[in-house]
């Protein structure tokens, strides 16, 4: 479980590791999961680690923290298509 500390540190250390690996700058956090997004598995497994080794978490808890919380905030609620999905049925 990331404590509060670990969760402000982890896009700060996730932006600078993959800054890193790609060499150029990224200007948004929707940037940083786009770039996220076209990293092969390993390429993000090593990124688990390396972040992990930084915030003192395990690359399970990183990993987890990614894909469990960190990334919710691109995608919209589906509730929200409720409606124009039950026109489209008909």
């Amino acid at each position: 479980m990331f404590t509060k500390v670990q969760m402000i540190q982890f896009s700060t250390v996730l932006k600078f590791v993959v800054e890193q690996i790609i060499k150029r700058p990224i200007n948004s956090e929707s940037d940083l999961f786009i770039v996220m997004q076209n990293f092969s598995i390993k390429e993000r497994t090593g990124i688990w680690k390396t972040i992990a080794v930084r915030i003192n978490a395990s690359p399970v808890e990183v990993h987890d923290y990614f894909f469990n919380t960190w990334q919710l905030k691109f995608f919209q609620d589906p509730n929200i298509f409720k409606e124009e999905h039950k026109v489209l049925q008909c």
